[in-house]
């Protein structure tokens, strides 16, 4: 329902508010005057001259009307000359600002006239910048605007708006993704918490740890410090409304492999870092002996590296240690001396003789010999 308005000085005016009726106008005092009236109604000019006159070739007889329901310039003929010009303004109690709650606002209320009429429409933000046209209605950020309305003719009306009060949308709940976490010392995980409803006006929340000797959490980053098991909670600031996510966290294990030729080698395994890891070679092949130790994997140091049984502290990554072996020596053996008692006798067949045999090497060696 539009309401009749008159931006006129000196103008006698009837003024109804339905679709049936018009607002009237004196004809004796529109000659050169301009009128406005909103989109949609309708006008109607009196003719209250003793004679006839014309508007736009048109006879209204005295004590006459007629209607007008078309912006545009119309000329007065008859008892008096002149002209009046008529143009459709949008009605600003008729434009509505809603919040949203969620940071914007929108105007609506806009007249038919100035988006599929012959009028039309733009919105413009506190710096004079074109935010929108043509639209029935605009959601925009909370702020000051400027909304003009023209009619095809003119140049049309301005309509400042300001934001209206802003709606506070209460918070319904909380949830977390994902509910759970798993991961190493040293590593970490990332939580998400989302506040119901989606427009709910203060959506912040405070994330704690049960246990931040375990985990840590900031702004959803969950950091994981030792071993064991924590909760990691999400609080809504508004409301209080919780939601969490069940944390196990495991110290990293690395392996270490023992490589060698011998007999019931010990060693191999999984390890922490920072342990003490001790490894055997085992009992070496047959015809050789323990050598050394040796291995390409970074950060391993051996306690003795030239003894079978030795330790070294596990780094933060897999080993491979392996036990080198060799030949036993042979050693040069040296003339030995011989002496024995005595070196000839003749006897009788069928006689026995008692003979003796010693032997020395210098190098303190043991001898073995054998009779022939």
């Amino acid at each position: 329902m539009k309401k009749l308005k008159l931006l006129i000085a000196l103008i006698t005016m009837l003024f109804f508010v339905n679709n049936n009726t018009w607002g009237q106008y004196n004809l004796s005092n529109i000659l050169s005057t301009t009128l406005d009236y909103y989109a949609g109604s309708y006008l109607t000019i009196t003719n209250d001259y003793g004679g006839a006159v014309t508007i736009d070739g048109v006879t209204v007889g005295s004590s006459k009307s007629i209607s007008l329901n078309t912006p545009g310039q119309r000329t007065v003929g008859g008892v008096a000359t002149g002209h009046f010009f008529m143009r459709c303004v949008q009605n600003p109690a008729e434009i509505t600002v809603t919040d949203n709650g969620d940071g914007t606002m929108t105007i609506a209320g806009i007249d038919p006239f100035f988006v599929n009429g012959p009028g039309g429409n733009r919105l413009f933000n506190s710096s004079n910048s074109i935010v929108g046209q043509g639209q029935s209605s605009y959601t925009v950020p909370r702020g000051t605007y400027t909304l003009v309305c023209a009619d095809g003719i003119n140049a049309g009306n301005s309509i400042p708006i300001s934001p209206p009060p802003v709606t506070t949308i209460a918070v319904t709940g909380v949830s977390v993704n994902p509910t759970s976490l798993s991961g190493q010392v040293g590593g970490s995980g990332a939580l998400t918490a989302t506040v119901s409803p989606a427009n709910a006006t203060n959506k912040s929340v405070t994330w704690s740890s049960s246990n931040p000797s375990v985990a840590t959490v900031a702004n959803g980053t969950v950091n994981y410090l030792g071993a064991g098991t924590c909760t990691i909670t999400a609080t809504t600031d508004d409301g209080g409304y919780q939601a969490s996510c069940s944390v196990t966290v495991t110290v990293p294990t690395y392996t270490v492999t023992v490589s060698s030729a011998g007999t019931g080698a010990t060693g191999g395994g999984s390890y922490v870092a920072g342990a003490t890891v001790s490894i055997s070679a085992g009992t070496p092949p047959a015809g050789q002996q323990f050598k050394n130790w040796t291995t390409t994997s970074a950060g391993v140091t051996f306690a003795d590296a030239n003894s079978s049984s030795t330790s070294f502290t596990m780094p933060a990554n897999a080993v491979t240690v392996t036990a080198n072996f060799e030949a036993i020596p042979i050693v040069n053996a040296q003339t030995p001396t011989i002496t024995s008692q005595p070196q000839s006798a003749t006897v009788n067949v069928g006689d026995a003789v008692s003979l003796s045999v010693a032997a020395s090497v210098t190098d303190g060696g043991t001898l073995t010999y054998q009779w022939y």
